[in-house]
């Protein structure tokens, strides 16, 4: 739950939190530069990448991972599968060959 998710469902009837904070604005750094025009708590912004993988490695990641999928560990397995067939899917894809043959030549 987000902090402001918490607060709502906790303060209801719960004395443990001050009645006096604004909800509209709990959690909002008054410090901040950004624009309140620019705040949207609805979206997340994720910046766009360029990921060198073939569309069957593409393919196959999306098969061997399901960023959704039930966990009990707050997604860390889910990370860590995904960095293992990533790696994978980069050595098949060669992406990686050139580092580590230059780890091989200097090891």
């Amino acid at each position: 739950m987000s902090p402001l998710q918490l607060y709502t469902a906790y303060s209801q009837g719960s004395s443990l939190f001050d009645e006096t904070i604004d909800p509209d604005t709990y959690g909002v750094d008054p410090s901040d530069t950004q624009d309140a025009d620019d705040l949207d708590g609805d979206r997340v912004v994720i910046p766009q990448i360029d990921i060198p993988l073939t569309s069957t490695s593409l393919q196959e990641l999306s098969v061997q991972i399901n960023p959704l999928q039930e966990c009990n560990d707050f997604g860390k397995q889910i990370y860590i599968d995904t960095v293992h067939v990533l790696y994978t899917l980069m050595v098949t894809d060669r992406i990686l060959w050139p580092i580590l043959w230059l780890q091989y030549l200097a090891g």
